[in-house]
């Protein structure tokens, strides 16, 4: 056994000429441990598949296709609707909303605007010629506090989140194809149509 060499495992998985980048991707997809991921494109495969697929004749071939679409659109309205549900739910009562006891504390967005009225009625004061007192220089301490300390990352995180939402919205069918992409294959539901 003078030709005998060890075999690496980039070898023995047929990745050699690949990026490394690659190499972890091909291991990872033929790992029996983690499923495979949905394709992000499956939709537009589907459809495509509905498309280039024979039929005996083409009221089944449109009826085929009409029913692809269908049954694809359906799952984005349905993705759909639960984003709009969520930015309802954002907008009505935001996750930083804190009850204490029998009274409920404003929200962020109120927050933001009981402190922002709260500078413009110390700017005002300032304005009209009151001379800047301990008093005034505390309640003007109390806003910076409460926006640094809490209120504010409250608000970054509301934003965050609207933003998210946002581009959900805009690109429903690419939102819904991205959070298929995180699925394992096992978890695609067929559309019960021929073979998708």
């Amino acid at each position: 056994m003078t030709n005998a060499r060890r075999v690496t495992e980039a070898e023995a998985l047929g990745i050699v000429d690949q990026t490394p980048t690659d190499a972890l991707r091909k291991k990872y997809e033929a790992s029996a441990y983690f499923d495979v991921r949905i394709p992000e494109d499956q939709f537009d495969r589907i459809r495509l598949e509905a498309r280039e697929a024979t039929y005996r004749n083409t009221q089944e071939e449109e009826a085929t296709v009409a029913a692809v679409d269908q049954a694809i659109f359906s799952r984005i309205q349905e993705a759909e609707r639960h984003t709009l549900a969520q930015a309802g739910h954002l907008l009505e009562q935001d996750a930083t909303r804190r009850y204490m006891g029998p009274r409920e504390q404003p929200n962020a967005l109120q927050r933001a605007e009981n402190h922002l009225s709260e500078l413009a009625a110390i700017r005002q004061e300032l304005r009209d010629g009151k001379t800047p007192t301990a008093e005034l220089a505390a309640r003007y301490e109390r806003v910076r506090m409460a926006v640094q300390s809490r209120d504010g990352a409250s608000l970054v995180a509301l934003s965050d989140r609207a933003s998210k939402l946002r581009e959900k919205v805009a690109d429903p069918l690419g939102s819904a194809q991205r959070t298929l992409n995180r699925m394992p294959l096992n978890m695609w539901r067929p559309l019960g149509i021929r073979e998708w």
